[in-house]
């Protein structure tokens, strides 16, 4: 990947901004809001900016996205520039694409899962394994975003799955001192007063938020917007709430025998590029090939891909208990995006653009569930025979996410035209809320 690549959105931002800091903000060309006499007692003579408005929701996705993003290990020689560049990316990602990535998140959430069960499985069974204590879902996040590099005369080899790692703990090829969860989260770098800081911004945002809506005064479209992205992005850092943070260094394993170590899963490139990390592990949204999917370059950097959603050594399925959980998850995508409906007490000005704006409402509250459903019908192991059947269902997978993607640029387009023609009671501000302490005001 380029190292410029993750710069157009900073570009993109600025555009923005500068588009937007442009349009005209005479309240007299405006759409009217017809407020109550009670209400606009409370109503500040003095307006809010657009660029203040946009300012607010950016502070407040940056705040929340930065949280929730858990990266997996990086590469032991990469400099902090490109591992900061990848987390940006990942964060912009999340902003573009928050229910896709959701489905990569609960894979990666259901692998740790996985990875510890087996780890214990094969403690019970192993003599060695006597000597480690359990492992919880914790560990298997360890594991699973390469947490366990393997050495070979000093020098670093690739990232040990867990499968590899108990196999070489048997053989004697490695010693591994036992690891505990303390010792995990010493490694880990969540910040306390980091997050203290970041829920105070977003308690704000919500507050003005409903305390607008409370007053009758419209929220902005990309207000609505930040607000189901935050809502969506809480979501994430529940699941990846045991996921270790900001892990820069990896536990090095040391190699003991003479011989080399026979290829390792981690360490070959069977597909490379964006589409193949990110997309076909989504659509398939059940790991049920044994396709190995790392890219060239973290093969190169000597660690796991950036989208690995985990559990390459073994051929895994979704079991009944995950499509129950992809499904509440799928509906607890569709209640965070009726978020949307506050919206009906925004005044467009044409009845085209609400038409258009609902339409993309709708969407992104159905494209979700349908997209979950395709999965988890795909995932069945008694539909997996029916191999023209199953090619159908994952091209349909295939043309819903592209739908998607084209309703997400829709979306973002008519929140760029919203700026042209602000109603006057969107820039009014209620005059008690003002006087409320909080950063970036």
């Amino acid at each position: 990947m380029s190292s410029l690549t993750p710069l157009w959105p900073f570009a993109t931002v600025l555009l923005v901004i500068h588009s937007c800091y442009s349009f005209p903000t005479d309240l007299s060309t405006s759409p009217e809001l017809q407020v109550d006499a009670s209400v606009s007692a409370q109503v500040c003579t003095h307006v809010r900016s657009i660029l203040g408005i946009i300012f607010l929701c950016l502070v407040s996705l940056v705040a929340c996205s930065w949280n929730a993003v858990h990266p997996n290990i990086p590469g032991v020689d990469e400099g902090r520039w490109i591992i900061w560049l990848r987390r940006v990316l990942i964060m912009v990602l999340v902003v573009i694409t928050p229910e896709l990535l959701l489905v990569w998140v609960l894979q990666q959430f259901t692998s740790a899962g996985s990875a510890a069960r087996a780890f214990n499985e094969w403690r019970a069974a192993s003599v060695t394994g006597s000597q480690y204590e359990a492992w919880n879902r914790t560990h298997g996040f360890f594991a699973e975003m390469g947490g366990f590099q393997l050495y070979v005369n000093g020098v670093s080899y690739c990232p040990l799955t867990v499968g590899e790692l108990t196999r070489y703990i048997d053989r004697g090829a490695v010693t591994v001192p036992p690891i505990t969860e303390e010792e995990i989260r010493d490694r880990s770098k969540n910040d306390g007063f980091n997050k203290v800081l970041a829920v105070s911004e977003i308690v704000w945002f919500f507050l003005q938020f409903l305390v607008r809506v409370a007053y009758k005064l419209p929220p902005t479209l990309l207000e609505i917007e930040t607000l189901r992205l935050i809502m969506l992005s809480f979501i994430t850092w529940g699941l990846w709430w045991k996921k270790p943070k900001d892990v820069h260094r990896p536990y090095r394993v040391e190699w003991k025998l003479e011989e080399s170590p026979a290829e390792l899963e981690l360490g070959t490139a069977t597909r490379h590029g964006l589409v193949d990390a990110l997309i076909r592990p989504i659509i398939s949204a059940s790991r049920l090939h044994a396709i190995n999917v790392v890219s060239e370059s973290a093969v190169k950097a000597r660690r796991v891909s950036t989208f690995h959603s985990g559990c390459l050594d073994q051929r895994v399925a979704y079991s009944k208990q995950d499509r129950k959980t992809l499904l509440l998850l799928t509906g607890a995508t569709v209640l965070f995006g009726s978020v949307h409906f506050f919206s009906v007490i925004y005044p467009f000005p044409t009845p085209f653009e609400r038409r258009n704006w609902f339409f993309c409402t709708g969407a992104l509250l159905s494209l979700p569930l349908i997209f979950s459903c395709g999965a988890c019908f795909r995932s069945d192991e008694d539909f997996l025979p029916a191999k023209p059947m199953s090619w159908i269902i994952e091209f349909l997978l295939a043309a819903v996410t592209l739908f998607y993607l084209c309703i997400r640029l829709i979306t973002f387009i008519l929140l760029v035209q919203s700026f042209q023609t602000l109603p006057s009671g969107a820039l009014q501000v209620v005059c008690w809320i003002t006087s409320v302490p909080h950063l970036f005001s």
